[in-house]
């Protein structure tokens, strides 16, 4: 598009101009393109890196072992909230009022 335009003012004097802009131009887009791979390619890295580091640390933890908290809720709660317990449901009492009794 620049050449374009630089051919269209071709004998003026906004050529020679123009010709410095797109000159310019396209050097900054290669330096920016450059850049922006490097960036790219240290983004990659770094996630590497983390990647890394969360599996080392769970490396880590696991040969702690389980829990002693787990299983309390399968025994020791089995008897608190049964399957068919679906809390309290509503009650007439008689006056027209509802309430609500255990279920």
């Amino acid at each position: 598009m620049a050449n374009t335009a630089v051919k269209g003012f071709e004998g003026w004097d906004t050529a020679p101009g123009l010709k410095k802009v797109a000159d310019t131009w396209d050097r900054q887009v290669t330096v920016l393109m450059g850049r922006l791979g490097s960036e790219k390619s240290a983004v990659r890295g770094a996630s590497g890196r983390f990647i890394g580091n969360d599996i080392g640390l769970g490396d880590q933890f696991r040969p702690i072992g389980q829990s002693k908290l787990n299983g309390l809720w399968g025994v020791a709660g089995a008897d608190v909230l049964r399957s068919d317990d679906h809390g309290p449901e509503p009650a007439d009492d008689g006056g027209g009022q509802v309430g609500f009794h255990g279920g």
